[in-house]
């Protein structure tokens, strides 16, 4: 291998399997980080499966006079350091660490246990991704909404990275919330230190504090939010105090996985309060007709149009 380089000699030890663990990991964040590596990478990885059936072996003559069809010269250079370092070949495995998804569906809440045994509950319509196994730094990503209830780790700091924020943590219960363009983190116990990653600036929430953060206009604030109203759902239970009827349309419509729309402008002002705990859509329907004293009417699957009552 005298005469390769340095990023030659990395590529063709990570498809020989000869880097530790940690190594690897290594490996794969500077793929992401160097195109130029990158491109080598993949232009080796495609020789190395394409050797056994690309290459032949000529009677009488050495290995080294081996004729190939290589794209480039390298092609030839590593089916020769294959046969040296190897001797054999096989189809590249997955890294050890690779990345877990979790995905809740819509009208669908899911608990995850982390491998630092931290639980995760998923809001309908979110998902989570995050490594086999945590190392120094406990590092997760969130599309969506969930709720975190972390194990204390004073040496190995927890980071949710969701949206346009990186929610810092040791141990602590919150909830963050990225569906929309305003990003929400809501403190129920403990203490989080919010990064915008717009400015890096950085905010510390305690409890009962909920920072907004507007991804169109670039606004931050913070305020005091209701636990209850707020956290209701990882729980199964659909809470309104008194909010517009427009404001809960798009969670009452992530909770039970349907679309509910309301085309009567009254309506959409109408104020709302009600708990909605364990009952499926035929009883929700009518609880919700009672309390707001509206009509609803299926129009198609999944499809419901919410209108005024009408009197006689």
């Amino acid at each position: 291998m005298a005469n390769t380089t340095k990023k030659e000699r990395k590529c063709i030890r990570y498809l020989a399997r000869e880097m530790a663990m940690e190594d690897r990991l290594i490996f794969q964040i500077e793929l992401m980080l160097d195109e130029e590596l990158s491109t080598l990478f993949y232009e080796l990885k495609e020789a190395w499966e394409l050797y056994p059936t690309q290459l032949t072996t000529p009677k009488k003559e050495s290995l080294f006079s081996i004729k190939t069809k290589p794209k480039s010269k390298i092609y030839a250079l590593v089916a020769v350091l294959i046969l040296l370092v190897l001797g054999s070949f096989y189809f590249l495995k997955p890294p050890l660490n690779q990345m877990q998804s979790v995905s809740a569906h819509e009208g669908e809440r899911k608990t995850v246990v982390l491998p630092d045994s931290s639980v995760v509950i998923l809001n309908a319509g979110s998902s989570i991704n995050y490594p086999r196994d945590f190392e120094n730094i406990r590092e997760v990503f969130l599309a969506g909404e969930a709720y975190f209830q972390v194990q204390k780790d004073i040496s190995h700091p927890f980071v949710v990275h969701s949206g346009e924020l990186n929610i810092r943590v040791l141990g602590t219960a919150f909830s963050v919330n990225n569906y929309s363009d305003l990003n929400m983190v809501s403190l129920k116990e403990g203490k989080v230190e919010v990064v915008l990653k717009e400015n890096q600036d950085k905010i510390t929430l305690n409890p009962s504090e909920q920072l907004l953060w507007n991804v169109q206009s670039k606004e931050v604030s913070k305020r005091n939010f209701d636990i209850p109203s707020e956290l209701a759902w990882k729980d199964d239970v659909l809470f309104f105090k008194n909010i517009q009827f427009g404001e809960a349309l798009p969670k009452i419509n992530r909770f039970y996985g349907v679309n509910f729309k309301i085309e009567n402008p009254a309506i959409l002002k109408k104020h709302i309060t009600g708990s909605f705990e364990n009952q499926n859509l035929e009883e929700f329907i009518a609880a919700l007709e009672y309390i707001a004293s509206v009509k609803i009417v299926q129009q198609e699957k999944k499809q419901f149009l919410i209108s005024p009552l009408q009197h006689d």
